[in-house]
């Protein structure tokens, strides 16, 4: 809505800065590891990326009647092309198993909706829970890149969603700093966040281990921990929001680059 109170006629953008890096994370390592960058890649992001802006307008269509005629034309036309070109991929590239990989997906985000309408306030894990259900675009970029369906998929998810988790506990960490005593910040959360991240490093070395990742992945990994570690110990006296997510959004591309290197190599 302008100033002057009448609709806008431009869709509305989603204000969750963040929610962004753990969208189009999982989608370029999955392309990326695949090594691929063809029409049904092309497709499945462009339909990611139109699904993502028109929940949106669809939510304010929902809780705003005078102006459900707007943002609903914008909800729909936004859905619509995010639809087209999945049912492209399904039907002319034959991409069937987009549909069991693309279930997370939707059901994460619209569990977490709906517990907000329920007044559940479980914040971390609602988080936790689209993370992990963002994390499997992950193996559908890969299936859609090579057009069948392989281990590393899984591998792919289990590390993106490891990562995007490592976010969540972190930003939470910093968050619950910035508060008006200027206190450091309270030991449960930062015993929260070295747990999480003894259980990442657990968790990638079996998954190394195991042989569904090469050695080098753990390198990936290296400038999350360096970064954890060293604000654990050192907490920000100022905690500015812009320049952080900028810091987190160039961590991520890191990540994403590291990982693909690390799969490239072998």
């Amino acid at each position: 809505m302008t100033a002057s109170g009448t609709p806008r006629w431009t869709p509305p953008l989603p204000r969750e800065h963040g929610t962004w890096a753990w969208l189009l994370l999982p989608l370029l390592v999955g392309a990326g590891v695949a090594g691929r960058a063809n029409p049904p890649v092309a497709l499945l992001g462009m339909s990611v990326v139109f699904g993502f802006l028109a929940r949106m307008p669809a939510e304010m269509a929902f809780r705003q009647p005078a102006h459900r005629r707007v943002q609903g034309g914008w909800a729909v036309l936004l859905g619509a092309v995010a639809a087209g070109g999945f049912i492209t991929l399904l039907t002319y590239y034959e991409r069937w198993w987009l549909l069991p990989l693309g279930m997370p997906v939707i059901v994460g985000p619209v569990v977490v909706v709906s517990s907000r309408a329920l007044r559940f306030r479980w914040r971390d894990f609602g988080q936790l829970l689209v993370v992990a259900s963002f994390a499997a675009l992950a193996p559908a970029a890969h299936y859609a890149a090579v057009g069948s369906l392989q281990a590393t998929g899984l591998s792919l998810w289990l590390l993106s969603a490891l990562y995007g988790g490592s976010s969540v506990f972190y930003i939470r960490m910093l968050l619950n700093r910035r508060g008006p005593s200027g206190d450091s910040a309270r030991p449960d959360r930062r015993l929260a966040v070295l747990v999480y991240h003894v259980a990442l490093v657990a968790l990638v070395a079996l998954i190394i281990l195991a042989g569904d990742a090469p050695p080098l992945v753990a390198v990936s990994f290296a400038p999350l921990l360096a970064k954890v570690i060293y604000r654990v110990l050192r907490p920000p006296d100022h905690l500015d929001v812009r320049k952080t997510g900028l810091f987190e959004a160039s961590q991520a591309a890191l990540f994403a680059i590291l990982l693909v290197a690390a799969y490239k190599v072998g």
